[in-house]
């Protein structure tokens, strides 16, 4: 879980070098070793596809909590709220409700 700022920029980087593994290891153009299988070519590649997902999670989580305005993929547009039809914060924030004490119940 990214917990500040440096965090979320670290993860960023990360996201974009997996990125670029993920995509020489598809293309073939990874640098593999001598006598390397198949079969452990395709684990890399799963493990960084893997890898690659959790990291694309983790800065998921941090915009939506941090960058609450930015466009996200995973909300589908019918769902999405305009500003127009945006409660607005003061549908959000309500005073207190003060709520009494039922009959013979004495409170100090």
């Amino acid at each position: 879980m990214i917990a500040n700022e440096n965090q979320y920029r670290v993860t960023q980087e990360r996201e974009r070098r997996f990125t670029l593994l993920v995509s020489r290891l598809e293309n073939g153009s990874a640098q593999s070793r001598a006598g390397e299988s198949p079969a452990i070519r395709r684990g890399k590649l799963e493990s960084a596809k893997s890898v690659l997902q959790d990291l694309r999670q983790e800065l998921q989580e941090w915009e939506a909590l941090h960058y609450p305005g930015a466009p996200r993929n995973d909300i589908p547009d019918s769902f999405r709220l305009s500003p127009e039809s945006s409660p607005g914060p003061s549908a959000v924030i309500s005073p207190p409700t003060v709520i009494p004490a039922p009959a013979g119940i004495h409170t100090r």
